[in-house]
């Protein structure tokens, strides 16, 4: 059959005042002013895409982790049910009794049919992003698994960065390169004491370079 062919130009998606709440929650999980998506094109038959710009701008997440060590996060994914398992397994059918050679005559048996060629490996999907960009992200943490729990504060999260992408064909990499973030209002602190266990008012890191293979 002949390969599908798709080509996308100049797309542009993007949201604007988005919440995640969890069930039974005061707090949303994540919220965001602004998502702005730019994707300059799209090639399904060359496995190419061409990411202008991701921007999350202006949001919030607060993370808890219970005492069993369980995220919140996860709950935003569905699990899966178990698959259900009869009691007892039916046994397979019996083969038919073999022909006597007798019966054979005057008829040619067919050699087996050859194995079906192997699919050639294909080309990794390869996803070239110009900018990465969020600005001004909070955090907040609750970690509850540890003997002494936790609290952690992020006041805000700049970070700028550029990505290339290859996925498939037995080949994932990920590297990011110009990396520059901004980290402000930092805070680690424990129930017990008063004093934060750590704090610092900006940490700062420009011309990073990550390489994931």
């Amino acid at each position: 059959s002949d390969q599908v062919q798709l080509t996308l130009e100049g797309l542009h998606y993007a949201i604007t005042d988005l919440a995640l709440k969890l069930h039974n929650t005061d707090k949303p999980l994540f919220q965001l002013k602004k998502f702005d998506l730019e994707v300059p094109s799209f090639d399904l038959a060359t496995k190419t895409v061409h990411v202008g710009r991701l921007l999350l701008e202006e949001g919030a997440a607060d993370a808890r982790i219970n005492d069993a060590g369980g995220i919140n996060f996860q709950q935003i994914v569905r699990a899966s049910p178990p698959q259900q398992t009869s009691a007892k397994e039916t046994p397979p059918p019996e083969a038919p009794p073999a022909t006597p050679p007798s019966t054979l005559e005057g008829t040619t048996e067919s050699a087996p049919a050859p194995a079906a060629p192997q699919p050639a490996a294909d080309t990794p999907f390869k996803v070239q992003v110009d900018a990465i960009g969020i600005k001004n992200l909070a955090v907040d943490l609750n970690d509850q698994s540890r003997k002494a729990p936790i609290e952690a504060a992020i006041a805000g999260i700049d970070l700028h960065l550029k990505a290339n992408l290859e996925v498939g064909a037995g080949k994932n990499s990920v590297v990011l390169s110009e990396i520059a973030s901004e980290v402000r209002g930092i805070k680690v602190r424990s129930p017990q004491p008063q004093e934060p266990l750590f704090a610092t008012e900006k940490l700062t890191v420009e011309g990073g370079t990550c390489d994931l293979s």
